[in-house]
């Protein structure tokens, strides 16, 4: 029968470098290969297939202006109170608290990605341009249903960005695109249908 006896069974890092000083050459060696073989190489693969949040928003930029078609830029109006508050006034509180409880996780990240990625006006055209065409369509497809559009734009761009092997991470993606909702950049305000509602 095993008793366990804490002072005995429980080693911390002092007791585990004292057993290893007391190990020859030989055996010193094939802890190192045990070590960087079964714990390093693991966390190095880790990061390969494991995006963080700021590599997401980054990556996913870099795929909206790659991947951008002839558009014309649609004449929109800037006002996401309206947007959110008569537009979508079903939905409203739905993707406010999204945002508000995505922000806490994800606000630092996308404000470090906007002072570290040098977006020229060019590419910050094309992303606004790709943008309102996806999610114009999306929503048309969704019934006007603003939430159920989100998630099938999120649905596709982890899809695109994850055929390179890499795991994306979701939330990330949704924050930086309900963001661009705020923006008036995903499901924008047509001038003509905004100047019919007022």
């Amino acid at each position: 029968m095993f008793v366990f006896k804490k002072n005995e069974h429980i080693i911390d890092y002092t007791d585990l470098m004292k057993e290893i000083n007391c190990k020859d050459t030989e055996t010193l060696g094939e802890i190192n290969y045990f070590l960087e073989n079964e714990l390093v190489s693991n966390i190095q693969k880790l990061k390969v297939t494991q995006a963080s949040e700021i590599d997401t928003i980054i990556d996913l930029i870099e795929y909206i202006t790659k991947s951008r078609e002839k558009k014309d830029k649609l004449e929109v109006i800037v006002d996401p109170e309206y947007k959110i508050e008569r537009r979508f006034k079903e939905f409203a509180e739905r993707l406010k608290n999204n945002y508000i409880n995505l922000f806490t996780i994800y606000g630092e990240a996308l404000e470090m990605v906007n002072t570290t990625l040098e977006i020229d006006a060019a590419q910050d055209l094309i992303t606004i341009m790709y943008l309102q065409d996806i999610s114009i369509k999306k929503l048309e497809e969704y019934s006007n249903n603003p939430v159920k559009a989100l998630e099938s734009i999120v649905d596709y761009f982890e899809n695109q960005l994850s055929q390179n092997g890499k795991a994306y991470d979701r939330a990330a993606i949704k924050f930086y695109l309900i963001n661009e909702i705020i923006k008036c950049n995903v499901f924008p305000n047509e001038r003509s249908d905004y100047n019919d509602d007022k």
